[in-house]
C-alpha cells in the first residue's frame, strides 16, 4: 500500500478520531484544510454542509442570553462545528487520494491494529479482571474503528484489503477483530452492528420485505426481553450476569419517567437512571423558560441543571454542558427548529435507499450511506451522535460522497 500524502493525513485524521480527544481532531481538521480544500463540492456535500451550518447557527446566538458561560459557549462552538469540519476534510482528502479503495482498507487495517491492542491489554492485565467492569476498565468500553471495519468485512469490501494479507492471515485477523468486538460488551457497538447489516441488505427499505422485518423484529425482540427479564440480576452482578443486567435497564435508563425530586433526596438510583435523568432535567430547564426556550433552545454555552451535586470521573458538578441523548442535547442547544433540522440528515442519508444506482459500486455506496443513517439515529439516543468525540459517522460519510462523486463522473465519462 503506497502511501503519500493525502493518504498520510486521512490516516492521522482517523488516528485523531480513535484517540477520543476532540481538540485533537477538531484542530488536525482545521490545520489541513488550506491544502485540501476545493472551491466547489458535489450536490449531496453541499446539503450536508447547509443543514449543519443551519443548526450551528441557530446555537450561535447563544451569547445574546444572558447566563451563557463563555468556556462552555467555546466548547459548544468546537462540538457542533467538528462532525462538519471532519466530514469536509474527509471528503476532501478521499477525492485527491487515487486508490479508491482506501477508505475501506485503511479503516479495516487499523480494526485489525487496534482489536490486537484491545486483546494485548486483556492479557497483560488477566490477573486483575475478575469482574465485566475490570474486562472493560483495563481493554476498553468501546472501539468505533473495530465496529466499522467488522461492517466493511461483512459488507464485502475488503477485497482490496486481502492482498496485503495470506488467507491464513487475513482470516485469523478477522477472527481476532471479532472476538476483540465481543469482548468490549458495547450494547451500541452490536445494535449499530446489526441494524447497519440489515440496512445494508435492504430490510429497512419501505416495503413489503422492509415491514416484514420489522413486524417479526418487533415480535423476536419482545420474545428476548421477555426471557432476558427473567434473569434475576442486579447492577452489583459480575460478568455475563452484569451485561444482561445493562440490557435489562437500556429501556428505563433512556425512556422511562424519573421523579427527581426523589432522585435528589436519594441517589442511589441516580446511575442506574443517569441518561434518562441527564434528559429530563434538559427538558425541565426548557418547559421552565418557556416557548422561545422550546422553540431555539438555549444556545451555546448553556448548560443542564442536574439540581443537585453529582459525582462524575471524581469530580463534583451540578451544571453540565453536555448530555448522552443526542436528540435532547440538541433540543436543548437548539430548540425545536434545530432538532428538526438534525433530523433531517438522519432521513437525507436514509433517502439514499430510493435512488437509483448505475452500477454496483454505486449500489454499495449507496446502501452504506443508508446504513450510516441507523448509526447516526441509534448513536444519538443514547452518545451524543455525531457531537461524540470517537464518532466516525463523519468520516465515513465524508469519503463514501467522495467515493460517490468519482464514481458518478466515471459513469458520465463512460457514456461520453
Amino acid at each position: 500500500m503506497k502511501l503519500n500524502l493525502y493518504k498520510i493525513l486521512f490516516i492521522i485524521l482517523l488516528m485523531t478520531l480513535a484517540s477520543v480527544k476532540i481538540e485533537l481532531s477538531f484542530v488536525f481538521a482545521i490545520a489541513i484544510f488550506p491544502i485540501i480544500v476545493e472551491r466547489r463540492v458535489f450536490k449531496p456535500v453541499g446539503r450536508v454542509l447547509l443543514i449543519f451550518l443551519a443548526v450551528f447557527f441557530i446555537g450561535l446566538f447563544g451569547f445574546l442570553r444572558q447566563g451563557n458561560e463563555i468556556g462552555v459557549y467555546i466548547k459548544d462552538i468546537v462540538y457542533f462545528s467538528r462532525p462538519l469540519i471532519v466530514f469536509l476534510a474527509s471528503y476532501f482528502l478521499i477525492k485527491k487520494i487515487r486508490d479508491k479503495d482506501f477508505l475501506f482498507t485503511s479503516l479495516i487495517v487499523f480494526g485489525f491494529v487496534y482489536s490486537i491492542i484491545h486483546i494485548s491489554k486483556i492479557f497483560i492485565n488477566i490477573s486483575d479482571i475478575h469482574s465485566l467492569v475490570n474486562l472493560r476498565t483495563y481493554g476498553g468500553r468501546y472501539n468505533h474503528v473495530e465496529m466499522i471495519a467488522l461492517i466493511f468485512i461483512l459488507t464485502s469490501n475488503s477485497k482490496k484489503a486481502k492482498i496485503y494479507f495470506t488467507k491464513f492471515t487475513f482470516n485469523f485477523l478477522v477472527a481476532i477483530l471479532i472476538i476483540s468486538f465481543i469482548l468490549y460488551f458495547s450494547r451500541v457497538m452490536f445494535v449499530v452492528l446489526i441494524l447497519f447489516l440489515l440496512a445494508y441488505k435492504g430490510y429497512f427499505k419501505i416495503s413489503k420485505k422492509g415491514f416484514r422485518l420489522i413486524f417479526l423484529g418487533s415480535i423476536f425482540l419482545t420474545c428476548f426481553m421477555l426471557v432476558i427479564n427473567r434473569f434475576d440480576v442486579d447492577s452489583n452482578s459480575d460478568g455475563i450476569r452484569g451485561f444482561i443486567f445493562k440490557i435489562q435497564n437500556s429501556y428505563s435508563e433512556m425512556f422511562e419517567s424519573l421523579d427527581i425530586e426523589k432522585i435528589k433526596r436519594d441517589k442511589r438510583d441516580l446511575w442506574k437512571h443517569w441518561r434518562g435523568y441527564e434528559a429530563q432535567s434538559a427538558i425541565n430547564k426548557l418547559n421552565e423558560e418557556g416557548m422561545s426556550s422550546w422553540s431555539f433552545g438555549r444556545g451555546f454555552g448553556s448548560t443542564v441543571d442536574l439540581g443537585a451535586e453529582v459525582k462524575l470521573a471524581n469530580k463534583t458538578f451540578r451544571y453540565i454542558p453536555i448530555i448522552h441523548n443526542g436528540l435532547v442535547y440538541v433540543l436543548f442547544k437548539t430548540g425545536v427548529l434545530g432538532l428538526c433540522i438534525y433530523l433531517i440528515y438522519i432521513m437525507y442519508l436514509y433517502s439514499f435507499y430510493s435512488l437509483k444506482p448505475k452500477s454496483n459500486t454505486q449500489h454499495n455506496l449507496n446502501r452504506l450511506i443508508v446504513g450510516c443513517s441507523f448509526y447516526v439515529g441509534l448513536s444519538s439516543l443514547v452518545i451524543t451522535g455525531v457531537f461524540k468525540p470517537y464518532d466516525l459517522s463523519g468520516v465515513v460519510l465524508g469519503a463514501l460522497f467522495a467515493l460517490k462523486y468519482y464514481y458518478n463522473n466515471e459513469n458520465r465519462d463512460s457514456r461520453n
